[in-house]
């Protein structure tokens, strides 16, 4: 009688297994490509994926990027095609050691780290072990093309670099090995969100721009590049500072659809008012994730979408 009941619960069990396997493999990896902007408070964490590729822009200023990049992918999934650090302030990587103890990524993509920030140098020791185990670091020293998966093209530049000219060169790494990020030097003339990585992604009829922290000195040289055209999202710069989203990028770019990363009742008062009077000349719609939470942009074939 026991193992009748034994023989039946394993036969239960089993199909209770099966049908998950098999209804998750009807629904991931999806044809889609995702970009989750996490409510990580203010500060920005971007996560980007299609099927079993990801991309991570920026972690956020604390352990809340764990909670998202948990909640998108898969548990059994520990891997990132890409992180990267627009820049190094603390709201875009404090919360960048937690990734590398839960996460090995095969690529780490930076601008440059200011070696007189001490928790900089303690990512730079964490990342001195990420190489040893094999990530490759990728200095962004000009426009940097990549292309990890079909029909998604990404430009990463830094238009500090176009605008500020032959200052920027000790603010930045050199292509001869990470060991270089302990010899970058503060450069104070030097705007360094203007030194921040933008990134242009265009996926099928889709066109997205990522601003990071750039201000207005690098939207004017972001503009003159030739490649920077409309795009359906922006994810603003800076968090929605009147420093960033000048008129004269938006109405270059005009977007549907903005984004703004920021935290809810944040002692910088972001959005500034003049920004979300700028976004509404425009007509653009406009998302926040102190109000909105995680907002996940999901584009197919068939254009895109909110989530």
């Amino acid at each position: 009688m026991l193992l009748s009941w034994l023989n039946k619960s394993l036969i239960v069990i089993l199909l209770i297994i099966f049908c998950f396997l098999l209804v998750l493999g009807q629904n991931w990896p999806d044809k889609n490509l995702h970009l989750v902007f996490c409510d990580v408070g203010q500060g920005d964490a971007i996560l980007i994926f299609s099927g079993s590729f990801q991309m991570l822009v920026d972690a956020g200023p604390d352990d809340k990027v764990i909670g998202c990049l948990d909640k998108y992918i898969p548990f059994w999934d520990r891997s990132l095609e890409y992180v990267v650090a627009t820049h190094m302030d603390s709201d875009h990587v404090a919360g960048l050691p937690l990734v590398m103890k839960r996460f090995y990524f095969k690529n780490f993509v930076t601008s440059g780290i200011d070696k007189k920030n001490s928790s900089n140098l303690s990512i730079i020791d964490s990342l001195l072990e990420k190489e040893g185990e094999g990530t490759t670091i990728i200095p962004i020293t000009d426009d940097h093309f990549l292309i990890p998966l079909s029909n998604l093209n990404l430009l990463m530049t830094v238009p500090g670099l176009e605008a500020k000219g032959d200052r920027v060169d000790h603010q930045l790494l050199s292509e001869t090995g990470l060991w270089d990020l302990k010899e970058v030097s503060q450069v104070d003339l030097i705007s360094d969100n203007d030194l921040s990585i933008g990134i242009f992604l265009e996926y099928l009829q889709t066109r997205v721009l990522l601003m990071a922290d750039i201000e207005k000195t690098g939207e004017l040289a972001l503009i003159k590049k030739p490649l920077i055209k409309d795009v359906d999202i922006i994810k603003i710069g800076h968090h929605g500072a009147k420093t960033s989203s000048s008129i004269e990028l938006l109405t270059k770019v005009t977007p549907e659809i903005s984004i703004i990363s920021v935290g809810k009742n944040n002692r910088y008062n972001h959005p500034h008012p003049q920004v979300i009077d700028n976004l509404e000349e425009i007509g653009a719609e406009i998302y926040r994730t102190d109000v909105h939470g995680d907002v996940e942009v999901i584009i197919n074939e068939n254009g895109y979408y909110i989530n």
